[in-house]
């Protein structure tokens, strides 16, 4: 990842005597130059750098021109667009000031677009503040802020409340807005227009959080409680567009829980919230991606030394990495297996192992620039190069009907007995057996018997027939 050269959104604050009930220049129609609008300060560098993150858009929502934030790459590094009303210190990267302000706003509104490049996001902080004498420090008063990765190609309103944390008045009032956070990619474009302190209602949107619980079947999102919210509504879909929807998802009523678990095959999934407010609804929240992991199924086609790894299809998949381990915990791999690329396939072969051994797989899937968490844990044995029964130091397995008998003297009981199908899934144990144990199966075909000693393993191939 390129690392962005962004000033740390510290807000050391001056105080301030006189009040404003709005934004000075918030429609940016005032500027001394292409380059600089005025009461707003940006990161704008001259000859020879010509660095240019903030400049003058005609691409206005209302008025002549709005501020276009543009993330560039320099000879420093990766720069945000950013524009505050504070003063930027390059020396310490960080913001001092603002505005002096002694008003108590509802929220702050702004219409804006956003073009990211590789989900990118933008970013808008208002911090109010009030200078404490007692311990020469600015006390924070209250605060409001807003993100999105998502491409928003028309203007959109944002409103969002101020949440106060004292009853006294501000001094100070800030606002950065960026194209990027602290890490960043060229070309990212948040331009902004008509900023504006709200004094009645605010239709402000929530934010969403990354989804919990996420399984090949499900996950569950969830949202930041929005205050005198009366529902909300929610959208899933598999493209990030929201220009189709997944069947029954569409403006979906969750009633006022910030939470829901929504059912999914393997596949990338986006969801985002709308708040309802009586007769008012308010915008779009961020959007979420999900991509969901994929879900492995029995191995096939299992000898002495390979086996067929299957798993389901992950809808608009563009390929498939799998771990292969003799330890359950993935602590160790089986060279080439780790990460190994099965391209956009659902199976692969897996060879050169040993036989009469247990081994692990996991899957993970990739959506371009997403990549799945792991896959449920599949178990195999390779089959046992000696396929006749075994009588040895008083050990012997063998099968009749239905049944599986093992029997071994009092010196060699194992501590545990696992019976696996010939795609290695677990179908019965006994985890303290006798000298003689008889095990029934349901059906006929191929078994794998484990017996598990302190110091070794015996893995004996028994085929039933009834």
């Amino acid at each position: 990842m390129k690392k962005i050269i962004s000033l740390i959104l510290i807000l050391l604050v001056s105080a301030g005597i006189y009040s404003q009930s709005q934004i000075p220049n918030g429609n940016f129609e005032n500027w001394s130059d292409n380059y600089n609008a005025i009461d707003w300060n940006s990161i704008n560098f001259g000859f020879p750098l010509n660095i240019h993150s903030a400049q003058q858009s005609t691409d206005s929502y209302q008025g002549v021109y709005a501020v276009n934030l543009t993330t560039e790459s320099t000879v420093l590094g990766m720069i945000s667009g950013l524009i505050t009303l504070g003063e930027i210190d390059y020396d310490n990267y960080t913001i001092t000031g603002g505005i002096p302000f002694i008003d108590r706003p509802n929220g702050l509104s702004y219409f804006f677009k956003y073009s990211p490049v590789n989900n990118d996001t933008a970013f808008m902080i208002s911090i109010l503040t009030k200078w404490n004498e007692t311990n020469q420090e600015a006390d924070t008063i209250g605060m409001t802020a807003y993100f999105t990765a998502d491409l928003i190609d028309e203007y959109t309103q944002v409103a969002v409340p101020y949440i106060y944390y004292s009853e006294d008045n501000p001094d100070t009032l800030n606002i950065i807005f960026t194209s990027s956070g602290f890490e960043g990619n060229a070309g990212s474009t948040h331009i902004i227009d008509s900023v504006a302190c709200i004094y009645g209602d605010v239709v402000s949107p929530t934010i969403c959080f990354p989804a919990s619980d996420t399984t090949s079947s499900q996950f569950t999102g969830n949202w930041l409680d929005v205050p005198n919210a009366t529902s909300y509504s929610l959208d899933v879909s598999e493209v990030s567009n929201f220009s189709s929807f997944v069947s029954g998802y569409e403006n979906l009523d969750i009633g006022t829980d910030t939470f829901y678990t929504v059912d999914i095959t393997p596949g990338i999934y986006y969801y985002r919230v709308r708040v309802h407010y009586d007769t008012e609804v308010s915008i779009n929240s961020n959007t979420i991606p999900v991509p969901a992991p994929t879900e492995c199924t029995d191995a096939t086609d299992i000898t002495t030394n390979s086996f067929t790894a299957n798993w389901q299809p992950a809808n608009n998949a563009t390929s498939y990495f799998i771990d292969v381990s003799t330890d359950e915990n993935f602590e160790t791999y089986v060279a080439p297996y780790e990460n190994y690329s099965a391209g956009n396939n659902t199976n692969t072969v897996i060879s050169d192992l040993d036989n009469n051994t247990e081994y692990y797989c996991r899957v993970r899937v990739e959506y371009d620039s997403f990549l799945s968490k792991n896959s449920n844990t599949v178990s195999i044995i390779t089959e046992t190069s000696d396929v006749d029964d075994i009588s040895f130091n008083d050990i012997c397995i063998l099968s009749s009907g239905n049944i599986i008998i093992i029997h071994t003297d009092k010196r060699n009981i194992p501590k545990h007995i696992f019976i696996y199908n010939i795609h290695g899934k677990l179908i019965n144990f006994n985890l303290s057996p006798n000298a003689t144990e008889i095990i029934s199966v349901k059906n006929k075909g191929i078994y794998i018997v484990r017996l598990k000693y302190c110091d070794f393993v015996i893995n004996k191939k028994v085929v039933v027939s009834f």
